[in-house]
């Protein structure tokens, strides 16, 4: 993602910090979000450096196990073949991620603020060869703004064997089991001070929910080379100025976004990932962004937006927004 892309996230960490009376709120919410994409962005730093648009492009015409295994090729620096190991030593890969969001305005004159409405559709695959999967890892997002909070709406999980030898088995959240595992600190840091984020405990949810329809972890998860989707919808506030990070947390072939709704056409939006902007496409009233290539652990694209002013309306550079984000001195 490089060095500019880390900047932003301690940036975003100290934006998306909203208490006055802690100084120090930066800090923690910039450490939180660091460990948790596994402390792979200093990785992903050398690796940027390393992964010319070629090889990226290989990459995302690859399906499965495949792209992941041309990484290991002899053309291949060795300094990303030893990387390319261990992201196969984490088991699975996202062959294709669909984040799709509506936004709306909600309130009036200067409590007005952004809702979105975030939905992550995601298709992937179990490439271990001897443990199965379910998901486990604690889902961070960042506090909401105008005394509103952020919440999840839905989550599911079902896993499916290409070879028909196992029916699909799927797993849903309920209201209430997702307000019981959304909390306001991460699950290994109980003395973190809540400035707002959510943190979803997806291990200690799964086995809650597996509780409940009497199945265990082997009868749910995804066996070595099944698939699996996962869905989850998220409800955020922001400003009508702001920006959204989503962290790569898992080596990602295929990934697009669609932002559409009331507030949309109102808005100059841009997207970056590693610090490149990503070319917007537009379909009637809804703006599309696809990065290029396939995404490894570390990198994280940012959404940032403002409403048009009056010389921006109609302006083929609009959704060019001039935010300007700065560390903290």
């Amino acid at each position: 993602m490089g060095l500019v892309g880390l900047l932003l996230i301690i940036a975003g960490a100290y934006l998306g910090s909203r208490n006055p009376d802690d100084h120090d709120a930066w800090a923690k919410s910039a450490s939180i979000a660091l460990e948790t994409v596994g402390g792979a962005l200093i990785a992903s730093i050398v690796v940027g450096f390393l992964v010319d648009q070629i090889t990226r492009h290989k990459l995302s015409r690859e399906t499965g196990e495949q792209w992941l295994w041309a990484l290991l090729g002899e053309d291949t620096p060795a300094e990303l073949r030893n990387r390319a190991k261990e992201v196969i030593s984490h088991g699975q890969a996202y062959l294709s991620v669909r984040f799709q969001c509506q936004m709306d305005f909600v309130g009036q004159g200067p409590d007005r603020v952004l809702r979105l409405r975030i939905q992550v559709l995601t298709d992937g695959i179990n490439h271990s060869r001897s443990e199965s999967y379910l998901p486990e890892r604690a889902l961070w997002s960042m506090p909401s703004e105008g005394g509103h909070k952020t919440r999840y709406l839905n989550w599911s999980y079902e896993a499916t064997d290409p070879k028909n030898a196992r029916p699909v088995r799927r797993l849903a959240a309920d209201p209430e089991i997702l307000e019981l595992y959304s909390q306001k600190c991460p699950p290994d840091k109980k003395d973190f001070e809540p400035d707002g984020s959510l943190f979803l405990y997806q291990q200690e949810m799964v086995e809650k929910i597996l509780s409940n329809e009497g199945l265990s972890h082997e009868e749910a998860a995804a066996g070595p080379g099944e698939r699996f989707r996962l869905e989850r919808e998220l409800e955020i506030f922001l400003d009508p100025t702001d920006f959204f990070p989503f962290f790569i947390l898992v080596p990602t072939v295929g990934l697009s976004f669609r932002f559409q709704g009331s507030a949309c056409a109102a808005l100059a939006m841009d997207a970056r990932a590693g610090g490149t902007q990503i070319k917007i496409e537009r379909d009637e009233d809804m703006k599309k962004f696809t990065p290029e290539g396939a995404l490894l652990p570390g990198h994280v694209v940012i959404f940032s937006w403002h409403p048009r002013d009056q010389e921006e309306v109609g302006s083929a550079t609009a959704d060019e927004p001039k935010v300007a984000i700065e560390a903290p001195a």
